[in-house]
């Protein structure tokens, strides 16, 4: 791969977001970059309008993808999702049967209302 200066004219490279307060949690590193993945898409989930019967915006991601997107096995994948369902910043719900799971991304609530976002204005 070649790499050039940033010059002023540049476009922006795409990005991920990656949550301050993530710093502050006793997680493993794939389990904070796997949230930040998780989170970019629910972004893109509530832009598509993913919402339950209860106005929350879930995603779907299986395993195998969330693998091939951090370059992770299955197992390193799974033990990150649960450590984020134990700290509580991840609720997986059966999608029903035969159906894959509805992945929700919960966000601290101190972090709410600090700046709001209008995705559809992206």
């Amino acid at each position: 791969m070649k790499y050039e200066y940033m010059k002023e004219s540049e476009q922006m490279l795409q990005y991920f977001q990656f949550p301050k307060f993530l710093l502050k949690l006793r997680i493993s590193q794939t389990a904070k970059f796997l949230y930040m993945i998780l989170y970019d898409r629910a972004r893109i989930s509530r832009k598509n309008s993913w919402i339950d019967k209860y106005g929350n915006v879930y995603l779907i991601f299986p395993i195998e993808e969330l693998s091939v997107q951090i370059d992770k096995c299955k197992s390193s994948v799974k033990t990150a999702l649960k450590e984020l369902d134990d700290v509580g910043l991840l609720v997986r719900r059966s999608g029903g049967f035969s159906k894959p799971n509805h992945l929700y991304v919960k966000i601290p609530s101190d972090e709410i209302g600090l700046q709001t976002v209008d995705d559809k204005a992206v």
